[in-house]
């Protein structure tokens, strides 16, 4: 048995998709204390982990309550917002209680997300001698790379054309220019609380300085990298092989699922769900003349959420079990969050991404040159802009064709299994 701590921030989407590794780390007879949010602390339990809570905590449901100024910036300054503020400012917090842990509870791993920074100092300190460090990958590589252009703005990659030069000017411009002040900003807080300062692009350093970096998804979505860090492993998404045990109650309209209308399947996720006007809406809209079916799923809202009044073709829940409604799903329309781009992926499904937030831009361009799907380049995009993306797919069939290429090259991973079987290697490496 090995004892294993994980650490993710607050943030439903960075703790749900590290449940199904951390079960199957437990069910394998390992010992899991997972430091998080206080209220992940009875899903943190439902698996199997002991729970320990975050000094530095918050509500991601309302980030925008809790960092007020953050409703003020848009596109590529709100991810440094986020990186600042919310990433990277509890970091001596965070490294405090990580080291008062340890020392009741020696792991022999420690598994975090690319947004706890706390481990970078750890890392450079050599502190904590024979410790290994992981990382879950649950977005597009952040990385730099000669092949692939900076993470975060979202600039395209074009299949077969060589943009080396391009991307090593823009990596530069980033680095060195757009996120200097978010490096310098860094190193200064961990002067400031006698922590290890840290070389380098601090995108860079959870890949390069970790022993394994788990990235949860398959090669053919993700940018292909002549210098991929050799601590990079794909595992697969994180998805369960076993079928759905789900309870929850169907809707009434479940059985029109099964009709001759193709079913088009609307979310904005779990987080970006304050304005359905984004995207919910001008989707409803977009098809409300049209022979189709469109559910959409409100993140955990209520229907009256909405603001207009609904079609006869549209149908609302506040949340969907998705093992069995997929399979029943022709287009998924969504803001790009990276955990339900894989799952529709898994089920063969094409792809409209309209997202401008977070890492949505990012994953948005990764739909685009896979082949999966349209990427609509904006978080707010017309009824309009819609109807064409969701017509082209319908009367295209390259689409499904290459997600369902994708599907059958996710049926090849199991992504729980493959991860907890690397980090075992980590501590055995015979295993």
């Amino acid at each position: 048995m090995a004892r294993f701590l994980f650490s993710n921030t607050p943030i439903h989407g960075h703790v749900s998709a590290n449940l199904l590794l951390v079960k199957k780390l437990v069910e394998r007879g390992h010992e899991v204390v997972w430091y998080t949010g206080k209220r992940f602390k009875e899903t943190v339990e439902a698996v199997g982990a002991r729970h320990a809570v975050m000094g530095f905590d918050y509500d991601d449901r309302k980030l925008e309550e809790e960092f007020p100024e953050r409703r003020n910036h848009e596109a590529l300054d709100k991810l440094k917002f986020d990186l600042k503020n919310i990433f990277m400012a509890p970091t001596p917090v965070y490294f405090e209680e990580v080291s008062r842990i340890l020392e009741t509870f020696p792991a022999e791993v420690i598994v975090c997300d690319p947004s706890c920074f706390f481990i970078l100092p750890m890392i450079e300190s050599g502190e904590h001698k024979g410790l290994k460090y992981a990382v879950t990958g649950f977005t597009g590589l952040t990385v730099s790379s000669v092949d692939t252009p900076p993470f975060g703005p979202g600039i395209p990659v074009t299949p077969g054309v060589d943009e080396r030069a391009r991307n090593i000017e823009l990596n530069n411009q980033i680095q060195n220019v757009m996120f200097a002040d978010l490096r310098d900003y860094f190193n200064k807080l961990l002067a400031d609380h006698g922590l290890t300062q840290i070389d380098g692009y601090i995108m860079d350093a959870p890949t390069k300085l970790s022993d394994l970096y788990l990235q949860f998804t398959v090669p053919s979505f993700e940018y292909p990298r002549s210098d991929l860090p050799k601590s990079v492993r794909f595992v697969g998404p994180m998805l369960s092989k076993n079928a759905s045990s789900s309870t929850q109650k169907l809707p009434d309209w479940w059985e029109e699922l099964d009709g001759d209308r193709p079913v088009i399947h609307v979310t904005q996720g779990t987080i970006d769900i304050g304005d359905f006007n984004r995207l919910v809406v001008p989707t409803i809209q977009a098809l409300a003349e049209e022979d189709v079916l469109v559910v959409a799923s409100l993140g955990g809202r209520i229907q009256s959420a909405l603001s207009i009044d609904l079609p006869a073709n549209v149908r609302v829940a506040e949340f969907l079990p998705y093992d069995q409604f997929l399979p029943k799903v022709d287009i998924m329309v969504t803001n790009g969050g990276y955990g339900g781009v894989q799952y529709a992926l898994s089920h063969g499904i094409p792809l409209v991404v309209a997202g401008d937030t977070e890492d949505k831009p990012e994953i948005g361009q990764r739909v685009s040159w896979s082949g999966v799907g349209i990427n609509l380049h904006t978080g707010n995009p017309s009824a309009e802009q819609v109807h064409q993306a969701v017509q082209e797919i319908l009367s295209n069939g390259k689409y499904r064709a290459r997600a369902q290429e994708l599907e059958a090259e996710f049926a090849n991973y199991d992504g729980p299994v493959n991860a907890a079987s690397l980090l075992e290697q980590l501590i055995e490496p015979s295993l």
